[in-house]
């Protein structure tokens, strides 16, 4: 057996450990992204990408904000999170 051989079979049954622990954790990213953050700078209400809420989901477990860009005003500031989920197309 060859040296890539090893490593492959080391790498992938690693990589399926770290998928199937994290699933709970992405599953929690889609539920904290299915919120609207409130910008402080402009009032504006968003939905932020899943992906934006991987590396500050402990900001909005604990406090209820995150820090965000705004997708209106372009400002990277302390959003707060509204408590209701609200359907795509409605308008706040």
């Amino acid at each position: 057996m060859g040296t890539a051989a090893i490593c492959l079979a080391i790498l992938i049954p690693s990589l399926v450990i770290v998928f199937l622990v994290n699933i709970p954790r992405i599953e929690r990213i889609r539920e904290l992204a299915s919120h609207r953050y409130i910008c402080p700078s402009c009032g504006s209400r968003f939905r932020p990408k899943g992906f934006r809420l991987f590396f500050v989901r402990w900001q909005v477990e604990t406090t209820d904000k995150a820090t965000l860009p705004c997708p209106v005003c372009k400002t990277r500031d302390v959003c707060r999170r509204e408590n209701s989920v609200y359907e795509e197309g409605e308008r706040v």
